[in-house]
């Protein structure tokens, strides 16, 4: 009898934080009620990111308790997307009658997009988009598991509690010769007064794998606010021109992401140099297949500039056609540089000078050998 006592002690003892920690877990009416308070734009005040993330928190569950509860039923049909949707309709409508006052874009809003066998879900509310994935796990010790829906993977970027606003955007992806369930985020970020990233994550589902949803692609860059052009159009250019290159394609096999980076070529708050990256999506193993850049020309120097502030000589010299170029970039490269002033001169189809930075204090020859160009001169006054 003692030991029984002992036992439901213990049993109520671990229990009780758990119905305190639930007790104390906001409403998603509560949690609405206290953002209708924030600022509508993204950049205007401050935002209380915890509730925003705690209200996500709840859509998941809400999410996940209806799919169990369909599954649970004998008289339930289950369609994934229905339930997921019959749960958020709820939020939708709360948000719309306590957040009336808002624009329509800033109240919450979600999208269920069917990934069979699971089911993503992209939520919004103000300036912040993240998701959700949910799919059917085994739970328990091996001899007593159990099938239940669960929320088996989410937008790490949730948990970043920056300013600015957050974009996603889903895509359904090819699948390779095992079936497996895949699928493209492409998440945004706009930093007040920062510029625009952008960050592609492929990922995979398994239902076999401890491990769950896996990461088969990951790619994390910044914008470039131009109009983008062909990437088979790319050729020989006698200005200062940086036009960002390709499309984002996810139909079929094989897919492009393009990106682009900041580097000590930029003029002003845009990243200059580009590329657009292409993976084969064929096989069970995703292959990268190449990356096509915007100024092929001007890569070489934007490298050899990055390794040689970083005392780098052996990465310094992949992109100098000599030795002695790649020392004195070393030797001589300050610390930090920024062009300010970007000029090409003396150009053709295989070599140009560059002359970087305010009354061009920096100068680079690059030459194009083979199919790579490469700095072949550099001077600083």
């Amino acid at each position: 009898m003692r030991t029984v006592g002992l036992v439901l002690l213990y049993v109520l003892g671990f229990y009780a934080p758990v119905r305190a920690q639930q007790q104390s877990t906001p409403s998603a009416e509560n949690l609405l009620v206290r953002l209708s308070i924030e600022p509508a734009g993204a950049c205007e005040g401050s935002h209380n990111r915890a509730v925003e993330n705690q209200l996500f928190d709840q859509a998941d569950q809400a999410v996940v308790q209806n799919l169990n509860a369909a599954s649970n039923s004998a008289s339930s049909r289950l369609i994934p997307r229905e339930q997921a949707v019959e749960a958020l309709e709820k939020l939708v409508q709360l948000s719309t009658k306590i957040d009336a006052s808002w624009p329509e874009g800033n109240r919450f809003q979600y999208e269920a997009i069917d990934v069979s066998p699971g089911l993503v879900v992209k939520m919004t509310i103000l300036s912040r988009a993240t998701f959700s994935f949910f799919a059917v796990t085994q739970i328990g010790p091996p001899s007593h598991q159990t099938s239940r829906w669960q929320q088996s993977g989410f937008d790490p970027h949730r948990i970043n509690n920056m300013g600015g606003s957050q974009s996603v955007d889903v895509f359904l992806l090819h699948r390779g010769p095992a079936g497996k369930a895949r699928f493209l985020v492409e998440s945004g970020d706009f930093s007040c007064g920062s510029g625009r990233g952008v960050t592609y994550t492929a990922y995979e589902w398994d239902p076999q794998n401890a491990a769950g949803l896996a990461e088969i692609i990951k790619l994390e860059d910044s914008v470039n606010e131009e109009d983008p052009i062909d990437e088979q159009i790319i050729g020989r250019f006698e200005t200062a021109s940086f036009t960002p290159i390709g499309k984002l394609r996810t139909d079929g096999p094989l897919i492009t992401l393009p990106h682009c980076w900041f580097s000590d070529l930029d003029t002003w708050d845009n990243p200059s140099l580009c590329a657009v990256n292409t993976y084969d999506l064929s096989g069970d193993r995703v292959r990268f297949v190449s990356s096509v850049i915007n100024r092929p020309d001007l890569l070489p120097i934007a490298r050899a500039v990055e390794y040689a502030q970083a005392h780098g000589y052996s990465a310094t010299r992949a992109y100098c056609e000599s030795d002695e170029v790649a020392r004195k970039l070393v030797e001589d490269v300050p610390p930090y540089s920024f062009a300010g002033e970007l000029a090409i001169s003396d150009a053709s189809a295989l070599r140009e000078t560059v002359e970087l930075g305010e009354d061009h204090p920096y100068s680079f020859v690059v030459e194009k050998t083979g199919d790579r160009w490469l700095v072949v001169s550099f001077e600083i006054e």
